[in-house]
């Protein structure tokens, strides 16, 4: 099951060690609205998708692939 987009951009964002703070400037947003789209309160636009692979260093694809499962 794939998880969420806004779940899956918090997870990397953890990982890479970014603050929302990065994120939410290079969006163009406030740190509050970027809170809100991370935990799924707003949506993340189809204009958001390229800053965000950009700044969390991924592909666009990769916050819409699939998860593997072992069947």
């Amino acid at each position: 099951m794939q998880k969420p987009l806004h779940e899956t951009v918090k997870e990397v964002r953890q990982q890479r060690g970014i603050p929302q703070a990065v994120i939410a400037r290079k969006l163009g947003i406030t740190r509050q609205s970027y809170a809100s789209k991370e935990a799924g309160k707003s949506p993340f636009y189809a204009e958001d998708i390229s800053t965000l692979a950009e700044s969390l260093v991924v592909e666009p694809a990769y916050f819409f692939e699939k998860e593997l499962t072992n069947s």
